[in-house]
């Protein structure tokens, strides 16, 4: 039992920051939970966040902004649940591209690793704070079997950074097309929406990332 269902996103631009010192600096679990309770109640927030307040008179103030789309064919198996990722396509504005090969291994590089995110890659933790998942056999990176079978890659031509601060009208890569691996989850999202509507469910549902 078999579908196939496309999906795209058409938006690409993610940034996130993470810190790495954990709970054991507020005494454990409790101790975090404890802060956490007591910033709420105070009313402070714990996030971080940045601003970049750009010129009131810039012509084209989001020029630097990399641009992206994607498309995605995958192949659901109903009994199982197994995803085959058959196409996928990318097209990128990477401005002029100092070495279009570096670009290229960028991209794909950038699509895998959100395959990963979206589709394999869970991160399992133990009671204790512990991860429990710590090799290949629990923890799963897209390997040869979970890439697409056709990908295919291509730069908007002819299409400079008309950014100022632009190094020889080059635009960066690797994050931005890590935005697009999102077209998988949809396409994913769509092909267990039509085995639904096929078996005549067709009330709402969540789908949690990673599948």
């Amino acid at each position: 039992a078999g579908v196939r269902a496309g999906g795209a996103d058409d938006d690409s631009a993610a940034a996130a920051n993470s810190g790495n010192s954990g709970v054991d600096g507020f005494g454990g679990v409790d101790g975090w939970k404890s802060a956490v309770a007591a910033a709420a109640d105070a009313g402070i927030s714990l996030h971080a966040a940045g601003w970049e307040q750009l010129p009131k008179d810039a012509a084209k103030p989001f020029g630097y902004a990399t641009q992206g789309v994607g498309c995605v064919e995958v192949e659901l198996d109903a009994l199982t649940g197994e995803i085959a990722i058959l196409r996928a396509d990318v097209l990128m504005d990477q401005g002029t591209p100092l070495n279009p090969l570096i670009d290229l291994g960028q991209v794909e590089g950038g699509f895998i690793m959100a395959l990963g995110y979206y589709l394999t890659e869970e991160v399992l933790w133990s009671k204790e704070n512990k991860q429990i998942n710590l090799g290949t056999w629990q923890y799963k990176p897209p390997a040869v079997h979970d890439i697409p079978i056709a990908m295919h890659v291509e730069f908007l031509a002819k299409t400079p950074n008309p950014s100022p601060v632009n190094v020889f009208g080059s635009k960066a890569s690797a994050e931005p097309p890590m935005a697009l691996g999102a077209a998988a989850f949809f396409a994913a999202r769509h092909a267990i929406r039509a085995v639904r509507a096929d078996c005549g469910v067709n009330s709402p549902f969540e789908l949690a990332a990673p599948l």
